[in-house]
């Protein structure tokens, strides 16, 4: 038997998906006005909730923008910087003797929407693991990072593991070398609830970077970081 959650989460998820359809296969452009809160709950009979957190998550990811008093518009995909160094704030905390923790917040198995399943490049349904984490230097958070996995590469990773060695050392217990990593980063402002988590104001910047961790030619890793702006530091080499 279905429960109500279980219902509404469903819902979220065909909305999301069918929304995000959307606009990457063109069909809603550029500059496109998505109808009002009302009229998307009439339309695909939802509740106002699952509208909001929806068009909440696309905007988050940079494929709509919010505009009060004026709507809600299909946004132009950002300018895409390509740095060439990977960088560590944990290991620059580390180099300069500042104790840095990572709290796991959550630590669970769920189904690929269409925007893992292209990020994570497996099907649509697989099973992929979602780590939640809050880090901390000299006891104040600075990154609130969300971790997935495909599932399939990632069979005995535990919470306990990662809890203990860290993520990317989990990976090398587990004979899972790194090749690359390509990052998206650009600025945002902080919402009311990460703003509790990180211990700022709302609407304070941020930095927000999307990775993508790579084994050769496998994607294993997806990633979304948000930064708080008065700890991000990222290097570029130029030639």
């Amino acid at each position: 038997m279905i429960t109500h959650i279980e219902e509404q989460k469903n819902k979220y998820s065909q909305l999301y998906n069918t929304f995000y359809s959307k606009i990457t296969s063109g069909e809603w452009e550029n500059g496109h006005r998505i109808e009002p809160e009302r009229e998307l709950c009439q339309l695909y009979n939802v509740s106002r909730i699952t509208v909001r957190e929806t068009l909440r998550l696309l905007e988050q990811e940079g494929l709509i923008v919010r505009q009060q008093g004026r709507g809600t518009y299909v946004r132009r995909k950002p300018i895409e910087q390509k740095l060439n160094k990977l960088y560590s704030l944990r290991e620059h905390f580390k180099k300069e003797g500042v104790e840095n923790i990572a709290e796991i917040r959550s630590f669970e198995r769920i189904s690929a929407n269409l925007f893992l399943s292209r990020a994570l490049n497996i099907k649509l349904t697989d099973d992929v693991i979602k780590i939640v984490r809050v880090f901390y230097a000299a006891g104040t958070p600075y990154v609130l990072e969300t971790n997935y996995l495909p599932a399939a590469y990632f069979r005995d990773i535990t919470e306990k593991m990662v809890e203990m060695q860290g993520l990317y050392n989990s990976f090398s217990t587990l004979g899972i070398s790194i090749s690359k990593a390509v990052e998206q980063i650009k600025p945002i402002l902080i919402d009311k609830s990460t703003a509790g988590i990180l211990q700022v104001r709302t609407n304070d910047a941020a930095m927000f970077i999307d990775r993508t961790t790579y084994s050769q030619d496998v994607v294993i890793e997806f990633s979304r970081s948000i930064v708080r702006s008065d700890y991000f530091i990222y290097t570029v080499e130029l030639s």
